[in-house]
């Protein structure tokens, strides 16, 4: 993704938290290589998760406009991944307007699958 070009690559070994719900929201991500869970506990000390995401897939996009993340981001295997700041997303979002419309339409079928089932 375009966007992410300038973004700082990390390794995240299996088991690492990317972020926590309640966190600051500072970065978007891009995962590379691996895969990254997007989990939220429950009151009963179970875990929901919301999302597995593996290669190609952006993380965090939900929470661009909030105050702070709204699950915790957990590696499930080792994974490589594009860390970008929120400024710079913004940003880019801004100068490629291509990037505004590819995130808008992968939000518009996330909620018509939602929706569907």
């Amino acid at each position: 993704m375009q966007i992410f070009e300038d973004a700082l690559v990390r390794d995240f070994a299996k088991g690492d938290v990317l972020f926590r719900q309640g966190d600051p929201v500072r970065s978007m991500f891009l995962i590379s290589a691996g895969s990254v869970a997007l989990e939220r506990p429950l009151k009963d000390g179970g875990l929901l998760t919301l999302q597995v995401a593996g290669p190609g897939a952006a993380l965090a996009e939900a929470s661009l406009f909030a105050e702070t993340y709204h699950c915790d981001a957990v590696a499930r295997s080792d994974a490589y991944v594009a860390v970008l700041s929120r400024a710079k997303f913004v940003a880019a979002l801004r100068q490629w307007p291509d990037a505004s419309m590819s995130l808008v339409e992968m939000h518009a079928k996330a909620v018509q699958a939602q929706r569907a089932d």
